[in-house]
């Protein structure tokens, strides 16, 4: 704690994001916007860009595709879902209760245990998740 923090209050340094972070921060979400709009069409692209004779040397052969179309109500629809989700996820994580927790959870003290512990059961969540889903 510094001079003028209470207990519970982020350091300074924590508050306000810099010139630098924040256009970092934008350029990030800008590009994964796009990529949720556009990326079956970028995939099929960088598909098109290797499967057009570049690698015929290294014994693949070349793949007629067709050009890709970047904007479709599909991935618009889907990119849109997603954005609201995390504008609904960023507005609980204002609220009073969820802000409290999240603050308790930051002035845990780090320890290997914990860590392990957490990324030991974040894996299990995702291999049960992934298992689940065949």
């Amino acid at each position: 704690i510094t001079e003028g923090q209470s207990a519970g209050e982020a350091p300074a340094a924590d508050r306000f994001l810099g010139p630098g972070a924040l256009s970092a921060q934008t350029l990030l979400a800008i590009a994964c916007v796009i990529t949720g709009l556009a990326g079956p069409a970028i995939f099929r692209q960088v598909i098109l860009m290797f499967s057009s004779g570049a690698t015929s040397g290294a014994g693949y052969p070349a793949v007629e595709i067709q050009s890709p179309g970047i904007w479709s109500a599909s991935n618009f629809l889907t990119a849109a879902i997603i954005s609201a989700g995390g504008a609904v996820l960023y507005m609980l994580t204002r609220t009073p209760a969820i802000s409290n927790m999240l603050r308790r959870i930051r002035r845990r003290r780090r320890a290997f245990h914990g860590l392990f512990l957490s990324f030991t059961l974040g894996t299990l969540a995702l291999a049960f998740y992934l298992w689940s889903s065949l």
